[in-house]
């Protein structure tokens, strides 16, 4: 609270409030140009920067919130959750913002959910209304599937440059050390193959490519399902080229849209909480199941296409989330 009076904090936040009010565009990172700074995650370091910002800019509202929350002004407390949802919706859909839309998102519902038994009923009228557009407007996931093949292309054809320039290369990129772990998935007969011979390099990276695109054209197809219809299909690195490929992309895929999920269903589960508590203030109790509230198929459970999982207590209720 001392903190939001002071003068300077004032500015810091009608110049955040002006910044909401623009489109948001995360600024583009190129992937890596050179094989060292792929191995010395130079790229994860500027997404994590990247992700400081955007977190900070969350972090200043979410205290706002807490604040408004505190004093009882919660039609104030909702704003200010609107104002991280529109900022996370806004990135999502660019490049790697699903994951720091994610990280806002969940930082910010938590306190809010914690105090919905104070919500009147003008209140949760407020905030189902600014949930609503969040809820009819599921993101478009095919726009970070491209992403993550833009990028993962110009990498695996920097392994083959670097190779080509210097055999000794495929060492510096194999090897595994602490803190690249992720490329201890080149078994070990791959491993002791590229080393005695550098020169396959250059027509196993032609295959992998070949795998990679092939695999994002099914991704792509899935982006377009209900979310507890996409099935991942696990990568199997069987060959040489499959290992290869899976350097980049096994773990990519498989987060991505773990983290959509995880986002859609925070926000659908605070959209449930509203209605439960509406039907506190009108009917005295909660109901007995979540049929009761007549749900749009659009409050699925986005892992199992079911609703979520409800049970009425003695002093109130307890309603699952996702894996």
């Amino acid at each position: 609270r001392a903190l939001f009076q002071r003068s300077e904090m004032g500015r810091v936040r009608a110049l955040l409030h002006l910044g909401l009010s623009k489109p948001i565009l995360l600024p583009y990172i190129k992937p890596p140009s050179k094989l060292q700074e792929l191995v010395l995650h130079g790229y994860a370091i500027d997404w994590a920067h990247i992700s400081y910002v955007f977190q900070t800019m969350a972090y200043i509202l979410q205290n706002e919130m807490r604040l408004a929350l505190a004093d009882r002004r919660n039609l104030d407390a909702v704003k200010s959750l609107g104002d991280v949802l529109a900022m996370a919706q806004s990135i999502s859909t660019q490049q790697w913002g699903y994951s720091i839309a994610e990280n806002v998102v969940l930082d910010t519902i938590s306190p809010l959910e914690k105090e919905m038994p104070q919500f009147s009923a003008r209140d949760c009228l407020e905030l189902e209304k600014m949930l609503q557009s969040f809820v009819l407007r599921p993101p478009d996931l095919s726009t970070g599937v491209t992403m993550i093949l833009q990028h993962t292309l110009p990498l695996m054809r920097e392994i083959q440059n670097a190779t080509q320039r210097d055999p000794n290369n495929i060492r510096v990129l194999i090897e595994p050390t602490d803190d690249t772990r992720k490329w201890e998935r080149v078994s070990k007969e791959t491993y002791d193959y590229l080393l005695r011979n550098p020169a396959q390099c250059k027509p196993l990276i032609d295959k992998a490519v070949l795998l990679v695109l092939g695999y994002f054209r099914k991704m792509q197809q899935v982006t377009h399902l209900p979310p507890w219809q996409r099935k991942i299909q696990p990568w199997k690195a069987n060959t040489r080229e499959s290992q290869i490929a899976s350097m980049l992309i096994t773990d990519r895929m498989t987060s991505f849209f773990l983290m959509a999920n995880r986002y859609r269903a925070r926000v659908l589960l605070v959209g449930i909480h509203v209605k439960l508590r509406r039907y506190q203030l009108e009917y005295g109790s909660f109901p007995e199941s979540l049929s009761v509230l007549k749900l749009s198929p659009l409050y699925l459970n986005p892992d199992t296409g079911k609703p979520f999982p409800y049970a009425k207590k003695q002093n109130g209720y307890e309603l699952g989330t996702i894996k």
